[in-house]
């Protein structure tokens, strides 16, 4: 796994589908330099193996909107601003009610992901309420993962004979001599992955905006409005 995170719905799906699971589910961060960040924390911590390889790093699972925060009104520079007592506490600002109960859920979920396999909750919650960010040796370290290989041939050496919470139940993985089969994304999930991308989507919407418009103002050419048509409603699958 190498993300930098992503849709709440679209996390949640795939852990459901971890947890509910007959067979074990192992996530390996790697190779070396790819990250868990985000959305990537809860499913490494939802899985019955976690790995990284070396040079790798998880955290920064702060729910985030997509919007952005919004815009305050400027104060005048002659305004006079009530001093504000200094905090010791690192954790990231609720601003409104709808954040603080965001984040409190997504305190909460990763919480229990993180007892499910025994693994280490304190750290866990940081990670949401401070946005905090580990590399792999503190992990392993500080019980976040289970062990760091820097290969999928290590990380099943290493997974085997381990014991696992399984739907409730303890299994002892058995995997000596695996054949492991790379599966890669087909044509269409490629061009979805590119269709998808946010500096793509914005000008496919773009396009397909002023498609529209000259429809709209040259009606009867029919060709802006088909191509605008496409182009706008292409970028909406990315919020599917």
């Amino acid at each position: 796994m190498d993300t930098p995170g992503g849709l709440d719905s679209a996390m949640r799906d795939i852990i459901s589908s971890i947890t509910a699971s007959s067979v074990p589910v192992a996530t390996w961060v790697g190779p070396s330099g790819a990250r868990a960040a985000s959305a990537g924390t809860y499913i490494l911590l939802a899985s019955h193996v976690a790995a990284m390889a070396d040079a790798t790093n998880l955290g920064s699972a702060t729910p985030v909107s997509m919007g952005g925060p919004p815009t305050q009104p400027s104060s005048s520079d002659d305004e006079e601003k009530p001093e504000q007592e200094p905090s010791n506490s690192e954790e990231v600002p609720a601003k409104t009610a709808m954040e603080k109960k965001v984040i409190n859920d997504a305190k909460a979920y990763i919480k229990g992901l993180a007892k499910l396999h025994g693994r280490n909750a304190e750290w866990a919650v940081k990670a949401v309420s401070e946005a905090a960010n580990i590399e792999s040796e503190e992990a392993l370290e500080l019980g976040v993962i289970d062990f760091i290989a820097n290969s999928t041939e290590e990380l099943t050496q290493l997974a085997n004979g381990r014991d696992i919470n399984l739907n409730n139940r303890t299994v002892t993985l058995s995997i000596e001599n695996p054949v492991i089969i790379d599966r890669v994304p087909d044509w269409r999930a490629e061009l979805l992955a590119v269709i998808t991308n946010p500096n793509v989507a914005y000008i496919l919407m773009l396009i397909g905006i002023y498609g529209l418009l000259l429809e709209f103002y040259n009606p009867g050419i029919g060709l802006p409005g088909v191509l605008g048509g496409i182009c706008y409603c292409l970028p909406c699958t990315r919020y599917k």
